[in-house]
């Protein structure tokens, strides 16, 4: 059995033989000619994000054209476009967003197998699928996506999504790393 001792030092962390060291400066970064972090605070920069989710069961769809609707939001920045009803996320602010999926297959039963795509403007941009009829199962998936003001990121299944109740087996999540 191997013990390792992890103590955290105002001058640098111990793990097990090894000394990590944090220059107090940037020093060390400038004299192996890396740049000092630069980057200005920009507490004026649009923040966009939200998770959807939803707590019933969907009944089955055999088609991968309709957006999956959520049912409440668990965030919901101010200025974020996102309609629960259709399930859709509209860009407001141009920019590269990452978006993220986790969809519970709704199983035993007719459910033989089921679709998640994550769709942008119509176009599917990833998907998730189950083939297994005789259990449940939880499928995820995420993307970045270069977004243009008005572009929609939405999900659709074919098949049938089991809801979890409170533990929320379907979400959705999008937030934007940088605007344009």
């Amino acid at each position: 059995m191997h013990f390792f001792l992890v103590t955290v030092l105002s001058f640098g962390i111990v793990l097990g033989n090894y000394v990590m060291l944090r220059p107090a400066n940037n020093e060390l970064e400038e004299e192996r000619g890396y740049e000092p972090d630069k980057t200005p605070n920009r507490p004026n920069q649009q923040q966009i994000a939200f998770t959807a989710v939803r707590s019933n069961d969907t009944q089955p769809c055999y088609n991968h054209t309709t957006p999956l609707a959520f049912q409440q939001t668990v965030t919901l920045l101010p200025g974020t476009s996102f309609d629960l009803k259709n399930g859709t996320f509209t860009c407001t602010v141009p920019g590269t967003y990452a978006f993220s999926f986790s969809v519970n297959k709704n199983g035993p039963g007719p459910a033989i197998v089921l679709f998640v795509h994550l769709k942008k403007n119509k176009e599917i941009i990833v998907s998730a699928c189950s083939r297994f009829p005789s259990h449940y199962e939880q499928l995820s998936g995420s993307a970045v996506l270069v977004l243009e003001r008005a572009d929609e990121v939405y999900l659709t299944v074919y098949g049938s999504v089991a809801g979890g109740g409170d533990y929320h087996f379907i979400s959705f999540t999008g937030f934007l790393l940088y605007a344009s």
